[in-house]
């Protein structure tokens, strides 16, 4: 896995004109293994090379904790089910998913820039009160 400090601190400014980290992109195998470039600079089907991934987007972090995952990738359309998998897989790897003390926050998008980029989706945030990892949806939706 990469280092956490300034991976990801690329930004792009969304359609509100609010910069908003992108992260870098990840995927993870239907066995459970993370591959994660975090120059940035890979595009998640090379990550993994294989048809079928478990889930595929961008991860945030930020001094050793992951802050946020979304399902934007140009070659797999990650969905919220398959989210929620990961986020149970990542509990089980023991990956610490209280994000910003809030949770880790999960964006599903369901349109996309050509880009690979999220338009328009959902936020939820991974919830470990009840002892497996779900989503909720984010109180915060804006951004």
């Amino acid at each position: 896995m990469a280092l956490w400090d300034d991976l990801f601190r690329r930004t792009k400014t969304d359609q509100a004109s609010h910069p908003r980290k992108i992260g870098a992109p990840f995927v993870v195998s239907l066995d459970g293994q993370m591959y994660c470039d975090n120059t940035g600079g890979s595009m998640d089907l090379a990550l993994e090379g294989e048809p079928e991934v478990l889930a595929a987007g961008r991860m945030v972090g930020h001094q050793g904790r992951v802050l946020e995952f979304t399902n934007e990738s140009r070659a797999y359309k990650t969905s919220l089910q398959q989210m929620e998998t990961l986020v149970v897989t990542l509990q089980s790897k023991g990956l610490d998913l209280k994000g910003d003390g809030k949770g880790v926050l999960v964006r599903v998008f369901d349109t996309f820039y050509p880009n690979g980029l999220g338009k328009t989706g959902v936020r939820y945030r991974v919830d470990t009160s009840g002892g497996k990892a779900t989503l909720v949806v984010d109180d915060e939706q804006s951004g």
